[in-house]
């Protein structure tokens, strides 16, 4: 429902994406009314080369006086994000005799005012340096109280004369606000059906699992969010070996953290090392064969030892084309054996324990869930020595020399890798706990219809690794 709902709100998203409310009275060509939302109290809109204006048209006051509220201007309503609010201004002629004053200051909304209008909230000020009648650029910032707090306020600029009416008017032009224009042109210019969206991202806080995020929304996982799914590895390529498919057993959870356009910002994955069976692999890694090294902007969480592994600055593997992370690099790391030389692979033998490895992912550039979730996990003996499920591409670090020797049949050339003359890999992957065989049991043997399904390129026995009848043999897998 969490995604649903998302994906309804961003169809809207473009009135509420951070940008700048704006006018330079260019496009209204003197036209008050055109001024989409603002207000004026005792200006008008001219473009007299004898009154000097600024730039083309601009707003001109009346005579100033000691009333700061006697000459005014109203932006819209604005859902202010942090920054400054700029313009240029002049007195239409010198006077040095006296002060002028322009306020800026800002009008809360109240729903039940005919104009929405509440609380004047005191802004700042500036003072016009002389010669008054030089144009000056003024920055205002916006208040940290009321910048990116997802509510909508106006803009409320006065113009004061420190004593009477000598004839002097101001002039104003080019003024930018930064925040979401909010105003209802077809509504009196209310605030329109008001949403709060604390991170500017186009999804409303009820909506949104990170409202103070503007790179996440929500999260999506692979299993699903409490469960895990297993890789398991034989150590053997390209060799076919005893074919247990328990050298390296290891169960996987992936989160996806989506961004209000619907790519993925990061990714975090959980891994636990629940069997070793041999001692030949030593570590394991991620390939993104889509994604390139430079759109990873950090890695974290990674168990990195050994010293063998090359990263660079953002914690991606050296030498690489493609994003490729070494999860671990020495898999004694992270778990702990009760004895033997076999971890978890031996019936009737004490079982160690494992830690869960949480490796963080931060994308520099959102990637779309078809590049994100196209990521691979492989295992290596030494570095050059990798083990890929059926068919997925060698980081460029493999020696690739292996391939189409012993038992192996991968052929470059045309896309195939690590698998049989009969398409039986080196590396399974299960969307659920995986029961593995026990030690020296052939999975082909344990799993009855496993080779079936390998076989037919993965179309037939889809069900072969459940406990579904006739799928197994109870008495060779591991428990």
């Amino acid at each position: 429902m969490k995604k649903i709902a998302i994906l309804s709100i961003l169809t809207l998203s473009l009135s509420l994406n951070a940008q700048t409310v704006a006018t330079d009275f260019e496009t209204s060509n003197g036209n008050r009314g055109a001024e989409t939302c603002w207000g004026f109290g005792g200006f008008s809109l001219q473009n007299a080369s004898n009154r000097q204006p600024i730039n083309g048209w601009s707003a001109r006051s009346g005579s100033l006086n000691t009333n700061p509220s006697s000459f005014w201007i109203k932006s819209p309503f604005v859902i202010l994000s942090s920054g400054n609010i700029t313009f240029n201004t002049r007195i239409h002629s010198n006077d040095g005799s006296r002060q002028y004053v322009v306020y800026v200051d800002f009008i809360s909304h109240d729903p039940a005012d005919n104009a929405g209008e509440g609380n004047i909230i005191t802004g700042s000020s500036y003072t016009y340096t002389s010669p008054q009648s030089n144009v000056q650029a003024v920055t205002i910032p916006v208040p940290s109280a009321l910048a990116n707090d997802g509510n909508a306020y106006k803009v409320y600029f006065r113009f004061e004369s420190s004593s009477g009416n000598r004839n002097r008017r101001a002039v104003i032009d080019d003024i930018s606000i930064p925040g979401t224009f909010a105003s209802d042109p077809a509504n009196n210019c209310k605030p329109a059906n008001q949403v709060a969206d604390s991170d500017f991202d186009g999804v409303a806080d009820d909506q949104d699992d990170y409202p103070n995020d503007p790179n996440a929304v929500y999260d999506t996982y692979s299993p699903s969010q409490n469960s895990f799914g297993t890789i398991a590895f034989e150590d053997l390529y390209p060799a076919k070996g005893d074919y247990d498919f328990n050298d390296l057993v290891l169960d996987y959870n992936v989160r996806y953290t989506v961004n209000a356009s619907n790519n993925v910002s990061r990714m975090q994955f959980q891994f636990k090392v629940r069997a070793i069976g041999g001692v030949l692999i030593n570590g394991y890694g991620l390939s993104f064969p889509n994604i390139a090294v430079a759109d990873v902007s950090a890695v974290s969480g990674n168990s990195l030892t050994t010293g063998t592994i090359s990263v660079n600055a953002n914690g991606c593997e050296s030498g690489q084309t493609d994003a490729v992370i070494i999860a671990c690099d020495d898999l004694e790391q992270v778990i702990t054996r009760a004895g033997g030389s076999f971890f978890n692979t031996v019936p009737g033998e004490p079982q160690g324990t494992y830690i869960t490895l949480t490796v963080d992912v931060t994308f520099a550039n959102a990637q779309s869930m078809a590049n994100a979730s196209n990521f691979s996990i492989f295992a290596y003996k030494a570095r050059g020595q990798e083990i890929h499920l059926a068919d997925k591409a060698p980081t460029d670090l493999m020696d690739q020399s292996v391939f189409g020797q012993e038992d192996d049949d991968s052929d470059p050339a045309s896309e195939r890798y690590f698998k049989t003359a009969d398409n039986l890999p080196w590396a399974i992957q299960i969307s659920e706990s995986f029961d593995y065989p026990a030690e020296r049991v052939d999975i082909l043997d344990a799993y009855l219809n496993f080779a079936n399904w390998a076989q037919s390129g993965g179309s037939a026995s889809t069900n072969w690794f459940t406990d579904a009848p006739g799928n197994r043999d109870l008495s060779k897998i591991f428990q």
